[in-house]
């Protein structure tokens, strides 16, 4: 990683649009849900994440 360049830093790192659409919300909570029930992630990252994709709406 260069020195000075921060990912957050949109001035040397700037924000690019996707080039593909995001999957329906439905979608989105379907897999985060098998995440969860496979034990793939903890409750704690299940509900960040389920937050913000509900935030999405």
């Amino acid at each position: 990683m260069v020195v000075g360049t921060d990912p957050d830093n949109h001035a040397t790192n700037p924000y690019t649009a996707p080039t593909t659409p995001r999957p329906p919300i439905t979608n989105r909570l379907r897999q985060l849900t098998d995440l969860h029930h496979h034990q793939l992630i903890n409750d704690d990252e299940y509900t960040r994440q389920r937050a913000r994709i509900l935030n999405e709406l």
